[in-house]
């Protein structure tokens, strides 16, 4: 299953036309970056990769590619709130745009996406430039993750003047 989320794959009859199977230092910092990513979104956010090495056998002329991780625990969200210090935002009515619940695993995408989310819903209220920041608090005992998404003002954004082209029947003023 690991050897699907990245992109260095075992030589095959394939390889000669596919070229996937070429050994390269960028595309093994990839694969680390891939399973890193892999991992966080499913749940486990200790995860580290301990080495990752290339190595020639030069009897058959073919490299052989060991990475070594360390998953640590897996992780489930915890409580997840949303504090805001925007005085016209309900940090209420914002708990409804996140989509994880307590007891779900963790899912560092999941976070990013309400991230997103946040910023969308707070920028459709005139704050186009407001920042969303996550914390996150680790429970190592339940192995459990709260999340408190921070919404601060930034700076507000008006609309100083509409202008209105091929507009020649009607006034622009009303």
């Amino acid at each position: 299953r690991l050897s699907d989320v990245i992109n260095t794959k075992r030589s095959s009859w394939l390889s000669f036309v596919l070229r996937d199977d070429v050994y390269d230092e960028d595309k093994l910092r990839a694969d680390q970056e891939l399973l890193r990513r892999f991992y966080y979104n499913h749940g486990y956010a200790d995860f580290q990769v301990v080495s990752a090495v290339g190595e020639l056998d030069e009897a058959t002329n073919k490299y052989t590619v060991t990475i070594t991780v360390q998953e640590g625990e897996r992780y489930n969200f915890g409580d997840i709130s949303v504090e805001s210090t925007i005085p016209e935002v309900d940090s209420k009515s914002l708990e409804s745009v996140v989509e994880t619940h307590k007891g779900d695993v963790y899912n560092a995408k999941d976070v990013e996406d309400t991230i997103v989310a946040l910023t969308e819903k707070v920028a459709g209220s005139g704050y186009a430039f407001a920042q969303v920041t996550p914390r996150g608090d680790r429970n190592f005992e339940n192995h459990t993750i709260s999340v408190v998404y921070t919404i601060d003002q930034g700076t507000k954004a008006y609309i100083e003047r509409i202008e209105i082209r091929g507009n020649d029947r009607t006034r622009d003023y009303v």
